[in-house]
C-alpha cells in the first residue's frame, strides 16, 4: 500500500537535460570515438558514463544518446557562438525544436460563459507576461495575482477593486486569489 504522502502515477516523471549538458556528452562522445576509432556502443556507453544527465528508462537512455549522436553536428553548429559576441545560448526556436502542440478538446465560445471582467484581466495578464517574458523576468503566481490587482487600481480599468461580480454577488477584489489565477 502507498505511503498518504506518495502520489502514484502511470506515467514517470520527465526528465530535462540543458544545452551544456547536452553539449558535455556530445563532446564526451566524440572523444570516445576518437579514442577508440569506432562509434559502436556509443550510446549505452554515454549513458553509463553520464547517469546524472541521462536518467529514466534504459530504452529511453540509449534513444536520448543515439538522438544525441545522429544530431551533433546540427547541435555543434547551434551551440557555437558567433564571432565577436558574449557566450549566450540560442533558443529551442533558433534551434529548430518546436513545441509540442496539443489539440484543443473545446472549441472556443463552448462552455460557461465567462464575465465581462474575467476576459478583461486575462487579456491584462496575458499581455504583462508576454512582456516580462520578452525581458527575460521569471514570475510566479503571486507576481500575477499582484499584478491584477494593480490592473484593478490603474484609472483606464474599466473595472474596479470593489465592483461586484455578478455571478457570485462578491467584490472583485477577493474574487482574484491563487486557484483563480491559476487558470489563467
Amino acid at each position: 500500500m502507498a505511503s498518504p504522502n506518495h502520489i502514484s502515477s502511470k506515467r514517470s516523471m520527465q526528465n530535462v537535460s540543458t544545452k551544456y549538458e547536452s553539449l558535455r556528452v556530445i563532446q564526451w562522445m566524440q572523444n570516445a570515438v576518437s579514442v577508440s576509432g569506432t562509434d559502436d556502443k556509443i550510446a549505452s556507453n554515454a549513458v553509463a558514463a553520464f547517469r546524472e544527465i541521462i536518467r529514466g528508462s534504459s530504452y529511453a537512455n540509449r534513444i536520448k544518446a543515439r538522438n544525441l549522436w545522429t544530431t551533433r553536428f546540427i547541435i555543434l553548429e547551434k551551440l557555437k557562438p558567433p564571432e565577436n559576441s558574449a557566450m549566450r545560448m540560442p533558443s529551442r526556436r533558433s534551434l529548430g525544436i518546436s513545441r509540442r502542440s496539443f489539440p484543443i478538446n473545446a472549441f472556443q465560445g463552448r462552455g460557461r460563459k465567462r464575465t465581462p471582467w474575467v476576459d478583461y484581466m486575462h487579456s491584462v495578464l496575458v499581455a504583462e507576461c508576454g512582456s516580462l517574458s520578452t525581458e527575460g523576468i521569471k514570475f510566479s503566481i503571486i507576481v500575477l495575482l499582484k499584478i491584477a490587482l494593480q490592473a484593478l487600481s490603474e484609472p483606464e480599468s474599466p473595472f474596479r477593486a470593489f465592483d461586484i461580480d455578478s455571478s457570485s454577488g462578491n467584490p472583485i477584489k477577493y474574487i482574484i486569489t491563487l486557484p483563480l489565477l491559476s487558470d489563467f
